[in-house]
């Protein structure tokens, strides 16, 4: 047997193997930064979504209250012809 073959062989799968734990440890570092632009981008995402909700509910309101105050100023001026 060739001696030089053997510690090459060696040598290259020591390479091969830091190799793949070093991209092993690259692939879980991309991971982890992806997660957390994830929940930045969901945070930020309910933040708006949260304001804008606010702002609807609250022309919901007051469509509503128009409504309503309409709907009572109708009545009032129907009431009378109603007897």
């Amino acid at each position: 047997m060739n001696a030089s073959s053997l510690s090459l062989g060696r040598s290259q799968s020591g390479s091969a193997i830091a190799a793949r734990a070093h991209s092993r440890g690259l692939n879980e570092r991309i991971a982890l930064r992806i997660g957390l632009a994830f929940i930045a981008y969901s945070r930020h995402q309910s933040e708006r979504l949260s304001h804008e909700a606010v702002l609807l509910r609250r022309q919901n309101a007051q469509l509503a209250h128009r409504v309503l105050d309409g709907n009572f100023q109708h009545n009032a001026l129907i009431a009378p012809t109603l007897r």
